[in-house]
């Protein structure tokens, strides 16, 4: 429709203002006609025409017209199409201030969008309105009204409608203010004049008077002051006719005021103005309230947009307020909140307003003054019932008389007495023995008369009396508070049967630990709840040297200074917690060594949960120190020995896989390969000692190394194992001087394992001695010991005097450099040591200090001759003969390794990966025989295989080989058990390997022959 009524841009002004002017001509008569009708429709009927007029030029789809009422509302009082409920919204709002000399029209194109609207945006838009103009009805510099006129849609207002619009709204201001002096006339004649403004005057009294009264109401009928709040922002808010009200709170004390609690009027839109002032906070001075607050009196801005002290200007602007008024809230001359209230059009500072105001805020003052008092008072005797309620003491009152007017929970318990049968009895009758009881009478007779009481002000122990006749013993705390008519009397009393028998326990159990203590090994003690030292065992006397009679700090001598303050504070620290106490310290002795103890100290805890005393002990535990610190010593060096360990077994897969690559190069040569294999050779002997060194030092901490003594003469022992080894040790440059008796040295042993020893200390002087060196090796007899003594003296590093005790260690190493000459693990001196002492002898190592050389010396026990033996015949086995044999190996590398070495001396051989494939080529090769690992895969071990072969007739002559890497003696007695004729352990010498097989062909060819 709107569309439809648009102006053309392109018309002239001039010829569009003059069709207007012509219609407004022809309908200008009704308006005067109207206005001078003598009856009182005359104001309805003017406006009618004029919305009439209205119609007929502007053509608008709805429109009202607003006046101001005796009492200065603005009121509906003509409107086309408009509903009862947008009109109750809307009525009381206007855009300007009724005070405003020239008030400007208001055009608003689009409503959904227009700035400063936000207060009555959503009503408007729910009416279906989308456009509007408000246009003032105004005469002689006052404001008597507005014409409006809305468009269901957007509207772009023409010039020539805004002025029809004026002249419309000029004509209804003319005529209703001839209406009105003409009226205003006619009461002036009858004298009516003064009665009209004092009518007017007294209706606003009249109002504002039901505002304070109101308020008065809603204090009587609120239970606090968040309740009665909202009330009073409504009731005011709607008496004055405001569009917004807050509540701002001092926050306790906090310097700002915080808003708690807004109120709208109905049909209003503020909720971003609503949520701005409940997000903020303001200082004192700061703001509307802020002023208030710190002047203490009532404040008006009549515009707000004007004053430099708003800080929510934009915001207010922008949803249509102009002015507003605070009050405070306070008790005398305490601020405690503020109240302020704001309206959609300018409006003049109103004293007798801010008067009623201030009186209100003061009300509201006294009101929560009042009501804070009251819950004060309910709090403190809430929290005095709880208190006796759940008190674990009874707690009984008495008055002067003697009479019971209190009796807890814990009372009715303790005595068996209920409260309602205790109140109102004599206390003597409920909880005092007869015995006791004119001792009683008298005692509060003589308080009642002199003040003087023997009770009254202390704790006292004594009996109580149950309803049933049965006595207690009880504490009993009594106070006494005067009242208007006499005395009242408070008694707490707790059961004590408990305290006192753990007392006794306490005093007996004490009575034990002193006689326990005097025949225990261990430093025993005692400390009172307080933590004072009160009883010490006489073991603390006898090891220190202490007396009983020196103070805390002369014996805190004895506790080494370095342990001292960390153990006095753990002791505090227990003391203040209540929790058990322990620390480890070093102790000095009598003789003045000091020695590690452990002290442990517990608490013990009465009835009421409070500690009563502290028992302690105090033991020895160097010993244990001196195990764990070893214990840590020897876990290092085992660190550090696998360490060396996997050093040591890497090295050696280096050149060996070098030497592979070269023997796997096509144009290597004959020599070349040859060196190849020599690497390999060496590296893989140097791997099988390690592995053997590891094997010994296990089997000798076991005691399973087997030892095959026989007699022998120690002298050519020495010299063949110096002649073996003379080669590496001339090769580092070093000399070798060999110092042997002409006469025998007969001892008792295993000659591969004292070779073992002669060999190993030998490699560990070659090892430790710079090139140029000399290695002395000199062998004699001590017939006063009865031993053979052999030492070897280097001129090499020497040992540190603190390595000389543990030398001989496993895995200790006395040079720890990554650049030490000849690599191994530190086991060859461990291994030494172990089987020397498995002969019966000893070793011992001596040294100057670094640099100074060390020499090693063993003593073996010397025994008798042998008896002289006819030699024997030695007849030499033929060892041509070739073999059939089966290898069984489930490492297929290994397997074909084995398989090609014997096939390359001669033999015939055949692989199979599993135990099952074994014992089925078995049966087809009829091997001579059988190589067979123990820990083969897919179900059928070694073992198994070997009893297989020999349950099976055609099978049971070969000779069977266990090939493994288990070396242990169980590892031998289980493959012998199982049937194997001979146990190798990994790694296997090819050419031992090799001889040992033409041995047995050799056997096998001449058991055939």
């Amino acid at each position: 429709m709107a569309g439809a009524h648009a102006r053309s841009p392109s018309l002239e002004h001039l010829q569009a203002l003059a069709e207007m002017a012509e219609r407004i001509a022809r309908n200008s008569w009704g308006l005067t006609a109207a206005s001078k009708a003598p009856d009182p429709c005359a104001e309805s009927g003017i406006l009618r025409i004029a919305l009439d007029c209205l119609d007929e030029t502007v053509r608008p789809d709805r429109s009202p017209v607003l006046l101001y009422d005796l009492d200065g509302e603005l009121r509906f009082k003509a409107w086309r199409n408009l509903s009862e409920e947008f009109r109750r919204k809307m009525e009381g709002h206007s855009p300007w201030s009724r005070s405003e000399k020239k008030p400007a029209p208001l055009v608003l194109p689009d409503i959904a969008v227009a700035p400063g609207v936000d207060l009555f945006r959503a009503t408007i838009l729910e009416e279906g309105i989308r456009s509007a103009a408000l246009l003032p009805i105004a005469s002689g510099g006052s404001l008597l009204g507005r014409l409006s006129f809305h468009f269901n849609e957007p509207h772009r207002f023409s010039k020539e409608e805004l002025h029809a619009g004026r002249m419309i709204a000029a004509q209804i201001a003319l005529a209703i203010e001839k209406a009105r002096a003409r009226e205003e006339l006619r009461l002036q004649r009858a004298g009516a004049t003064q009665a009209l403004e004092d009518a007017m005057e007294r209706r606003v009294a009249e109002r504002r008077l039901a505002s304070v009264h109101a308020v008065t109401r809603i204090l009587a009928d609120a239970h606090s002051l968040a309740e009665a709040v909202p009330r009073i922002l409504c009731s005011l808010g709607e008496c004055l006719g405001c569009v917004f009200a807050a509540f701002w709170r001092v926050e306790g004390n906090a310097n700002f005021v915080r808003c708690t609690e807004t109120w709208q009027a109905r049909g209003v839109s503020l909720e971003s103005f609503d949520a701005l002032c409940r997000s903020m906070s303001l200082e004192r001075g700061v703001g509307l309230p802020g002023r208030v607050w710190k002047s203490g009196t009532p404040a008006w801005i009549s515009e707000l947009q004007a004053d430099r002290n708003f800080p929510r200007f934009e915001a207010a602007a922008s949803v249509g307020l102009r002015s507003g008024f605070a009050f405070p809230i306070k008790i005398r001359d305490r601020g405690l909140g503020i109240m302020e209230f704001f309206l959609p059009h300018r409006a003049e500072p109103d004293e007798r307003l801010l008067d009623m105001m201030s009186a209100i805020g003061s009300e509201i003052g006294q009101f929560i003054e009042r009501k804070a008092a009251e819950e004060a008072l309910a709090a403190s005797e809430e929290i005095t019932r709880s208190i006796i309620g759940a008190a674990l003491d009874a707690v009984i009152t008495m008055d002067s008389g003697g009479i019971v007017t209190g009796w807890n929970s814990q009372a009715e318990r303790l005595f068996g007495w209920t409260r309602e049968e205790a109140l109102g009895r004599r206390l003597e009758e409920t909880v005092i023995p007869v015995r006791h009881r004119e001792r009683h009478r008298a005692g509060l007779q003589r308080f009642l008369e002199t003040g003087e009481a023997t009770i009254v002000g202390s704790r006292v122990e004594l009996e109580a009396m149950r309803r049933d006749g049965s006595e207690l013993p009880v504490e009993l705390s009594m106070t006494a508070i005067r009242t208007g008519g006499g005395y009242l009397f408070s008694a707490f009393v707790r059961d004590i049967t408990d305290r006192n028998r753990e007392k006794r326990l306490l005093e007996e159990n004490q009575l034990r630990f002193r006689l326990m203590a005097e025949e225990a090994p261990e430093i025993l003690f005692t400390h009172t709840a307080e933590g004072a030292l009160d009883y010490m065992s006489p073991r603390y006397f006898e090891y220190t040297g202490a007396t009983p009679e020196m103070s805390l700090e002369e014996r805190a001598r004895f506790t080494h200074p370095e342990d001292l303050e960390r153990a006095m504070a753990g002791w505090r620290e227990s003391l203040r917690l209540g929790i058990p106490y322990a620390a480890e310290y070093r102790l000095r002795g009598k003789d003045g060594t000091y020695r590690w103890f452990h002290s442990r100290s517990a608490p013990l805890f009465d009835a009421e949960g409070r500690v009563a005393k502290w028992f302690g002990v105090c033991s020895d535990i160097d010993e244990q120190k001196k195990v764990s610190e070893r214990l840590i010593v020897a876990n290092q060096a085992k660190d550090e020995f696998l360490a060396v360990l996997a050093h040591e077994l890497r090295n050696p897969l280096n050149p060996i896989r070098s030497a592979v690559h070269v023997m796997n190069q096509a144009g290597a040569d004959d020599v070349s390969r040859e060196r190849a294999r020599g690497i390999i050779d060496r590296q893989v002997r140097h791997m099988a000692r390690l592995v053997d060194e590891l094997l010994d030092v296990s089997r000798i901490s076991r005691g399973r190394i087997p030892l095959r003594r026989e007699t022998l003469d120690l002298v050519p022992l020495v010299g063949s194992t110096v002649e073996d080894h003379r080669g590496e040790i001339e090769g580092s440059g070093h000399t070798v001087l060999l110092d042997l008796p002409t006469e025998a040295l007969w001892v008792s042993g295993d000659p591969t394992r004292l070779a073992q020893i002669v060999g190993n200390i030998l490699q560990n002087a070659n090892k430790f001695t710079e090139a140029g060196g000399t290695i002395h090796v000199r062998a004699r007899c001590l017939p006063e010991h009865q031993v053979a003594s052999l030492s070897v003296r280097d001129s090499g590093i020497g040992i540190e005097p603190r390595m000389l005790e543990r030398v001989f260690d496993t895995f200790v190493q006395a040079d720890r450099s990554l650049d030490h000459r000849g690599g191994g693990l530190g086991l060859g001196l461990a291994l030494v040591k172990g089987l020397v002492q498995l002969h019966g002898g000893s070793v011992h190592a001596f040294s100057e200090g670094l640099g100074k050389g060390s020499e090693f010396s063993i003593r073996l026990p010397l025994c008798a001759a042998p008896a002289p033996r006819a030699p024997e015949e030695v007849k030499e086995l033929p060892v041509t003969g070739h073999c059939h044999v089966l290898v069984i190996e489930d490492n297929r590398d290994s397997g074909l390794a084995m398989e090609l070495a014997l096939k390359l001396s001669g033999h015939v051989v055949k692989l199979a990966c599993t135990g099952k494939e074994g014992v089925t080529l078995a049966h087809e090769f009829h091997p001579d025989v059988v190589l067979c690992d123990i820990g083969l895969e897919g179900g059928m071990d070694g073992y198994a295989v070997a009893r297989a072969l020999h349950s099976d007739p055609e099978c049971a002559g070969s000779y069977l080989v266990a090939v493994t890497g288990y070396g242990r003696a169980e590892d031998i007695r289980r493959s012998r058990e199982a049937g194997f004729d001979l146990h190798l352990t990994k790694p296997i010498d090819p050419k031992a390997m090799d001889s040992m097989l033409r041995g047995i062909g050799a056997r096998l060819h001449t058991a055939q022959a």
